[in-house]
């Protein structure tokens, strides 16, 4: 039996029913169940412990083997080729690169390694609470209460999949969304870091708007320079960032400035592989 209980202000309960007899199958799947996982789980600890074992002993070889590069920024030396190598110096975008930019907000902070753009998108999100009580003759009555809220999010929030979906709907889709961007090539003295290494980069900080590098004008995208405004340190999107709506975003940047790093990694000609 399902049925509607009290209502409230964007929540609502529903109540179902459960016989002692199909409380009993559940029960029974689940033992069944259980007994499987137990008996399954063994091979799987057995290679787990195995592929530890197999790392560790890797670990420890390769330890052994690292060559030291005091200096990344002398010449880059072919005899160390495929071998493990350490080196510490400062990360900057190479002499004939560019530095990180997001091309569609036309934003373009100097020296940044790089850039992320944080786009959100107000929504819906419901929350599920489930409270459950034995009744007379063994069943259970299962209350289970859907609650409303509005929140910032960087996904898209299906309310399709809402228990009350036509109450509570969302945008089907977002106009822009969050996007990391890097600067081509990274130069570590002598050398350039490799794309799996440069995914490593994540020590980011928010990108302060000095009243030019952050500008409508800037924008390259027809769409976004007619219904984004300034805010913050970054645009916002809808009729009032005091008072949004359902639809409405904001987007700001965060950046990763040239600096130090340390890596050990293999080498590759002049760049490296992890």
């Amino acid at each position: 039996k399902r049925q509607y209980q009290t209502t409230m202000s964007n929540s609502h309960t529903l109540v179902n029913y459960t016989s002692w007899g199909e409380r009993m199958q559940s029960a029974c799947c689940g033992v069944c169940l259980g007994i499987l996982l137990f008996f399954g789980s063994f091979p799987l600890l057995v290679w787990n412990e195995g592929r530890c074992i197999a790392r560790y002993q890797a670990l420890k070889e390769g330890r052994k083997a690292v060559v030291v590069i005091a200096d990344p920024t002398a010449h880059v030396d072919s005899s160390r080729e495929g071998a493990l190598v350490y080196m510490s110096g400062k990360a900057e975008v190479a002499a004939d690169g560019a530095t990180a930019s997001d091309p569609t907000f036309g934003v373009v902070p100097s020296n940044a390694l790089k850039l992320t753009r944080v786009a959100e998108m107000f929504q819906w999100e419901e929350e599920k609470s489930t409270h459950t009580t034995k009744t007379e003759g063994g069943g259970t009555r299962i209350e289970t209460t859907y609650s409303y809220h509005q929140t910032w999010s960087e996904g898209l929030i299906n309310s399709g999949s809402f228990d009350d979906s036509s109450s509570y709907q969302n945008p089907s889709s977002m106009p822009y969304s969050s996007q990391e961007f890097a600067a081509n090539p990274i130069a570590l003295g002598s050398y350039t870091l490799s794309n799996d290494l440069v995914n490593k980069i994540n020590w980011y900080s928010d990108l302060n708007n000095d009243g030019s590098l952050i500008s409508v004008d800037n924008i390259s995208d027809e769409y976004a320079r007619q219904n984004m405004v300034i805010y913050g340190n970054g645009f916002y999107m809808g009729d009032n960032p005091g008072y949004p709506d359902i639809g409405d975003m904001k987007i700001k940047f965060q950046y990763v400035p040239e600096g130090t790093v340390s890596l050990i990694a293999a080498q590759t000609g002049s760049t490296f592989s992890s």
